[in-house]
């Protein structure tokens, strides 16, 4: 059964891709309990028990995950060689190495066989969080010795205002109260969420808590019930104009003149808040330019829904009026598989290192699949050049079959356009696993 146990608790961690490596095979280390590693680390031990993880860990649960070997594997070897002989988990080389052994018990996943309430982290959240996408490791912030809540190396917010205290120190700026008080995780879940910014969810939620909804704010708002807006869609939550009461900084044209009968009907006794004509009709009135080209249109302008991805008020984005200072922000609200692929990827392609989707993508329609800016080959060749291997179209004009497609072999047939585990960016290893998948036997390209 010892094995057994051991055995699970590699696959667990197994679950989770990085660069974790068992120093000893679990086969040959058991369980011997915590009492053995106090004998020579009794500091580290007896800080350890008054913690969280020394609470739960010394509960009554199965020998995989409990006391010191919960994380640091069986150490049966480890202790009869009195540490000569590394523990099953190593130490890894750098922090992000230990990563798959705090996600083996607080990563929500479908294997996950340890208690529910130890699984707080939504594994998808966090490879698509800005925390995920700057290389951050759990041990970045976190201590598994550490008595500080929530095993942080030091309060949650000094920890925070260590990484981000431009959002507090902006010259001839305001300072929002919450901001100023570093309370952080108030707004802000740091291991991800659903939302932009790694702020939790229901935004408005969060401000009416001291903005309290009501006649008093509606009347500074034209007289318009915003109640149930998304607040932080105008005003920066951090720090801005005091002025302009945080206001982002671009302003649509009617906003900034304090035409709000340009686009909506007047507020009336309820203030509800109603548009003059659909949102497709009332948009392309001013907006026309541009809209669409090609056969291939994008599905929000298809559909006239043009605040999908730009704001009707206010905007810290360069151009455009996007709901997102940066234009990749802005497409992974809906592209988030995209943004997984990128933040996953040991290499990733170049325009996508500065999150500028709009290199490669027009943005409201196409002639070309995907929205490229042009055919996919000549779009590649603005950057690389052409390859030796045959693709395209030959000489005489017929087309270079991919077979295991039947389509024409193009750069995206070999090479993943946004990242990809392999360098160069293709598909499998390019040594030969990639070559394979067409030049087998009886099959050529």
């Amino acid at each position: 059964m010892i094995w057994k146990k051991s055995l699970f608790i590699v696959a667990v961690l197994a679950l989770f891709s990085g660069p974790f490596v068992p120093a000893l095979g679990a086969d040959q280390a058991s369980f011997v309990g915590s009492d053995k590693c106090k004998l020579c680390h009794p500091k580290i031990y007896d800080e350890w028990t008054a913690t969280a993880h020394g609470k739960l860990l010394s509960a009554e649960v199965a020998d995989s995950a409990k006391g010191c070997e919960a994380c640091h594997g069986p150490g049966s070897l480890h202790v009869a060689s009195t540490g000569k002989k590394k523990l099953v988990t190593a130490a890894p080389d750098n922090l992000k190495g230990f990563d798959a052994v705090c996600n083996s018990c607080h990563a929500a996943t479908s294997g996950n066989a340890m208690p529910r309430e130890w699984q707080k982290l939504d594994a998808a959240y966090w490879s698509r969080s800005a925390h995920s996408r700057k290389g951050l490791a759990c041990l970045n912030c976190h201590a598994a010795h550490s008595s500080v809540a929530k095993l942080l190396k030091q309060e949650a917010a000094d920890l925070c205002v260590k990484c981000h205290s431009a959002l507090i120190a902006k010259p001839s700026s305001y300072t929002h109260t919450p901001v100023k008080q570093k309370q952080c995780l108030t707004c802000h879940n740091p291991h991800g969420s659903s939302q932009p910014q790694m702020v939790k969810s229901g935004v408005q939620a969060i401000c009416v808590t001291c903005h309290k909804a009501g006649a008093d704010l509606n009347k500074s708002h034209g007289g318009y019930d915003v109640g149930a807006s998304n607040c932080v869609e105008c005003h920066d939550p951090h720090s801005h104009d005091k002025a302009n009461s945080l206001l982002r900084k671009r302003r649509h044209g009617p906003f900034k003149s304090m035409g709000c009968g340009s686009c909506h009907k007047p507020a009336g006794s309820n203030g509800a808040i109603a548009l003059l004509k659909p949102q497709k009709e009332l948009c392309v009135s001013c907006h026309s330019k541009g809209l669409p080209e090609g056969d291939g249109v994008h599905r929000p302008v298809a559909e006239g829904m043009c605040t999908a991805c730009h704001s009707p008020h206010v905007s810290d984005a360069e151009k455009g009026l996007l709901r997102t200072a940066r234009v990749a922000d802005a497409c992974f609200t809906c592209h988030s598989s995209v943004q997984t692929v990128i933040s996953e990827a040991k290499f990733k392609h170049k325009p996508l290192e500065d999150l500028n989707c709009l290199q490669c993508h027009k943005p409201h329609s196409s002639s070309e699949g995907r929205l490229l800016k042009k055919a996919s080959i000549d779009l590649c060749q603005d950057c690389h050049k052409p390859h030796l291997h045959p693709y395209g179209k030959k000489p005489d004009g017929s087309e270079v079959i991919d077979p295991t497609t039947k389509k024409m072999l193009v750069c995206a047939s070999c090479h993943e356009p946004h990242g990809s585990e392999w360098g160069h960016l293709t598909k499998d290893n390019h040594e030969r696993e990639l070559c394979v998948r067409c030049h087998k036997e009886g099959m050529h390209g």
